[in-house]
């Protein structure tokens, strides 16, 4: 019993002490595991024990990887690894207790190996060197002027050296130049043994934030190079992935290549029109098709964003909830959002319809409406707000001509007050409040004062007084045209000169017409171009038979008709037109928009013709605040904008006198 009891304790030790090092396991023709404990170890160590020593010429490693040791023990330290098919000469071998081991030279170690690893080889002395290590690791793109420290970039445990384009460097490189660049890692391990990694590319390119990627997720592979602005037409799509933070990709199709994406940095902006936009939040996706812009104006920081084209389309990327109109949008605090159809849509769009302002509640990202105005007006002009206020202008078409004739769009000023959640609203100025002075009228059965007269009629017994958008000078008078429809059904016509309320400029809309003495009718045809819809039709000339009409901004454009020859007249002065008491001089002035005077001028109109008889040439000195005094003198006020100097012009001895103490003249 106590045999039995040996032999299987025996069995269990063998079996504890089995594979030690499961690099020097020994095989036979069954696999079986053997190693040593310290007292066999010593043995082996000590010369008593019977070593004896044999000599092979050239080993080869047969296993994947094997320990090198310092002395011939599986206990000694490990000094080292070689590798599957390596070939070494055999410096010096011995056996202890059965077990060979060969010293042999590897890197610049020397060092041990068990032999049960290896066979005997004729083939030529050959190291194979293995080292699971990436070296250095950089980005595939970089821009031009950007550093890398290399140690941040390095992934190895051993020495090493860096090379970039077959030099040589160290700590820190700076990519000088654009174009493609080569480096590799060289490497030593613990036995002094050198392998280089293999060699990687990279691109320095002017502006990083050109680079495409396959997907939009800047890990993904880099397809595509952005080298022409001209490339940036072919964005087609966009997508807001709102997580912790914005990103906004685009999706780009360059030519002959598949669709890849490029992330928006504030040195790209791209304006175009999309077929599509993606909206990502809380992993959801939204995805809008058609036509949109993108604007350059968004509410990021409140996951707002904005398109517009066809219309107006607003989302919250927080919430998903998204608004969609046709007309202009303000914000206000953030918290608010108005909507109204701009005056500017009026014009551009010839829109007639009317709409009210609508005030709608961001606070939840729900677009809740709050607040209408009950007054509809053709267009709306956002003025601002401030202290709980909102101010606007709303316009419309005059409800009456006779009392203000629709040659411009008539305008409230109104202010909504908000006080906790209610608007209140006020009207502050109307130009709906002005009437006529005059309520009677002649009506004429022809647009032709010399032509039947009906009857002389009050304006509360006709039916309908409609401005005809005709223009006639009579009594050297600047008059307008009108339709009078009577209770009866008749149609006549009367005429009235402009009242002091009515501003002159005409929204030329519609084709207007200036009536000639014989009778004829000059057509001037509506505008299509935003900057000359306002025609300013003024009454300064029809003193001398002549039409007055400004087609641009106030003090640009200058030009006249002749009642009589019906020409157009190219006149010397194009700002200030100012006439005499006794209508017998004419002042004008030449100037710019926003700029100066550079001449003032003093006009007699004689044979058809204006006669120069006095001009003032000014060197970016400004001039204004012109009054004819009396018949023969004229004050007005020179200087620049930190100085006033008095001036006045005056006929002495039939010639025009300048006093004034303004310098630079």
């Amino acid at each position: 019993m106590k045999q039995i009891i040996i032999v299987v304790g025996l069995m269990v030790l063998s079996i504890l002490l089995i594979g030690c090092e499961t690099n020097e396991v020994k095989s036979t023709d069954i696999m079986q595991v053997q190693d040593f404990d310290d007292n066999e170890t010593e043995q082996k160590l000590n010369p008593d024990v019977g070593v004896t020593e044999t000599i092979l010429s050239r080993v080869k490693v047969m296993v994947d990887v094997l320990n090198l040791r310092e002395t011939p023990t599986v206990s000694s330290e490990k000094i080292g690894e070689v590798y599957l098919s390596s070939v070494y000469e055999v410096i010096e071998s011995l056996t202890v207790n059965d077990e060979v081991w060969y010293k042999i030279s590897a890197g610049d170690h020397f060092g041990w190996i068990a032999s049960w690893f290896c066979e005997e080889t004729f083939l030529e002395a050959y190291e194979v060197v293995k080292l699971n290590e990436s070296g250095l690791i950089l980005d595939n793109y970089y821009e031009i002027g950007s550093s890398v420290i290399l140690e941040d970039h390095i992934q190895t445990q051993y020495s090493y050296e860096i090379f970039m384009n077959g030099h040589p460097i160290e700590e820190t490189f700076t990519f000088l130049s654009e174009g493609d660049y080569e480096y590799y890692t060289v490497l030593y391990d613990e036995l002094g043994r050198k392998l280089s990694t293999g060699k990687k590319q990279l691109k320095v390119v002017e502006n990083k934030d050109t680079l495409c990627y396959k997907s939009p997720d800047m890990t993904s592979e880099v397809t595509y190079h952005i080298s022409d602005i001209s490339e940036y037409n072919n964005v087609f799509g966009v997508i807001y992935d709102y997580d912790e933070t914005l990103e906004i990709w685009y999706e780009l199709y360059p030519p002959n290549e598949e669709k890849c994406y490029f992330l928006r940095t504030e040195s790209i902006e791209v304006r175009n029109s999309f077929d599509h936009v993606v909206f990502k939040f809380n992993d959801e996706k939204y995805e809008v098709e058609g036509e949109y812009l993108v604007p350059n104006r968004t509410l990021e920081d409140f996951g707002y964003f904005i398109f517009e084209g066809e219309s107006l389309f607003i989302v919250n990327v927080k919430t998903g909830k998204s608004f969609k109109t046709s007309y202009s949008y303000h914000f206000i605090d953030d918290d608010f959002l108005i909507v109204y159809k701009d005056i500017d849509q009026y014009i551009n769009d010839l829109e007639q319809e009317y709409s009210n302002l609508r005030i709608y509640d961001l606070v939840d990202g729900n677009f809740e409406l709050l607040y209408e105005d009950q007054t509809a007006y053709i267009g709306i002009e956002h003025q601002g707000y401030e202290d709980n206020i909102l101010t606007f202008g709303g316009y419309g078409r005059s409800r009456n001509d006779w009392d203000f004739a629709a040659e411009n769009l008539l305008q409230e000023t109104i202010q909504l007050q908000r006080v906790d959640d209610t608007w209140h609203r006020q009207i502050k100025s109307s130009d709906y409040n002005h009437t006529n002075p005059s309520s009677l009228m002649t009506v004429y059965n022809t647009q032709n004062q010399l032509s039947e007269v009906i009857d002389i009629f009050d304006i509360h017994e006709v039916q309908s007084v409609t401005f005809l958008q005709t223009y006639d000078i009579i009594d050297h008078q600047l008059v307008l045209w009108f339709q009078v429809t009577l209770k009866d059904g008749t149609i006549g016509y009367t005429y009235r000169s402009r009242l002091p309320h009515e501003p002159g400029y005409l929204l030329n809309l519609e084709d207007y017409y200036m009536t000639m003495a014989d009778g004829s009718k000059l057509k001037k045809k509506s505008s299509s171009d935003f900057w000359y819809v306002k025609t300013h039709l003024r009454d300064e000339l029809a003193e001398f038979n002549m039409y007055l009409t400004s087609e641009s901004y106030e003090g640009t454009t200058l030009k006249a008709y002749d009642r009589l020859t019906k020409e157009k007249v190219e006149l010397p002065f194009n700002n200030t037109v100012l006439l005499s008491p006794n209508k017998t001089w004419l002042l004008g002035t030449l100037g710019y928009y926003a700029d100066p005077e550079s001449k003032v001028m003093i006009f007699e109109y004689k044979d058809n013709e204006f006669h120069e008889l006095y001009k003032l040439e000014l060197n970016q000195i400004y001039a204004y605040n012109f009054e004819w005094l009396t018949d023969d003198s004229l004050s007005f006020i020179l200087g620049d904008r930190d100085n006033k100097y008095d001036a006045l012009l005056e006929l002495i001895n039939d010639e025009w006198v300048l006093t004034t103490e303004c310098p630079n003249l």
